[in-house]
């Protein structure tokens, strides 16, 4: 997936920051404030069945008009544009350092915290380590759900890693 065009990401920051859906005439009416030149009608109604077509948009009649809302988030585009990144063979490591190195002291420990709060948030459902911290030991117990090391129950399925250890 490429990222989005000047318009479609125009249209998808007014759509992401209201919050609710949205009229093609609202979302003119959003762009022509901040633009010296007004966009017409039909080239915003256009773009907005492009991202509809593309799967970011969905509709619902609203009388006569459609509303469209977001059917993915901003940080769900900002990831997939990292995917992007990750399927072009760069080196994730040095990749990473450098995006560190450009972010701020708040930004690195938001990121760190958030990091933590993930890892226990696996721990507790056993999808990487057991509550003990020992990762498990055989790819036969990912396999059949049996117990990790710890004694706790593996779970079943994909939400367990089964595929990924």
């Amino acid at each position: 997936m490429r990222g989005f065009g000047e318009l479609e990401q125009a249209i998808m920051d007014v759509v992401w920051s209201t919050g609710e859906p949205v009229t093609v005439r609202e979302v003119l009416e959003c762009l022509n404030r901040e633009r010296p030149q007004p966009l017409a009608y039909n080239t915003v109604h256009t773009v907005t069945e492009v991202l509809h077509r593309k799967g970011w948009l969905s509709r619902a009649k609203d009388g006569r008009a459609f509303r469209y809302e977001a059917t993915k988030s901003r940080e769900e585009y900002a990831a997939s544009l990292i995917d992007q990144v990750w399927a072009s063979g760069a080196d994730r490591t040095a990749t990473l350092v450098k995006l560190f190195d450009a972010m701020g002291t708040d930004e690195v420990a938001e990121l760190r915290a958030a990091l933590a709060a993930r890892t226990e948030e696996d721990r507790a459902c056993g999808l990487r380590f057991c509550s003990s911290d020992t990762p498990w030991r055989s790819a036969e117990s990912v396999r059949c759900g049996l117990a990790g090391p710890c004694g706790l129950p593996g779970r079943r399925g994909w939400e367990s890693g089964r595929g990924r250890r």
